[in-house]
């Protein structure tokens, strides 16, 4: 009788989690653990330096999502690339991002490419739309 009280308790959990978090529209999604190493491949050849024995120093912090294959991404890593090495905003379709870490900012890659949020928008990978997306779950 306690197994079947317990299962019971089990799926009345799983079930309340699953459905907090298909009701809430700003839940960070995962990125697969593939992309995520060719990501942080790609991160160490656009850094000063290339060695690929320090792919294990860069960390993606937050995966934001994936819109029009471009992955939207904080990491850091041994060097910086594209960032400023202060804190500092941006402002794209009315949204403000500020970022107060230290080589902390927001990345898109495509195709084995960096952008910034900006970059991006401007060269239409990212759309308005993805940019109020990405900022609703930066505000986290």
């Amino acid at each position: 009788m306690k197994i079947i009280k317990l299962m019971s308790l089990s799926f009345i959990l799983v079930v309340s989690v699953i459905l907090v978090a298909c009701g809430n529209g700003n839940v960070m999604p995962e990125l697969d653990s593939e992309i995520a190493l060719t990501i942080r491949q790609d991160y160490i050849v656009a850094s000063v330096r290339q060695d690929a024995n320090v792919v294990d120093e860069v960390i993606i912090h937050v995966y934001y999502g994936t819109f029009n294959n471009s992955v939207v991404l904080a990491l850091s890593g041994m060097d910086s690339i594209l960032i400023d090495q202060y804190g500092g905003s941006e402002t794209i379709a009315g949204k403000t991002f500020s970022y107060t870490q230290i080589g902390f900012q927001i990345l898109v890659w495509n195709d084995g490419s960096f952008f910034t949020l900006t970059d991006a928008h401007t060269q239409n990978l990212l759309t308005d739309d993805n940019i109020v997306k990405i900022w609703n779950l930066h505000q986290k």
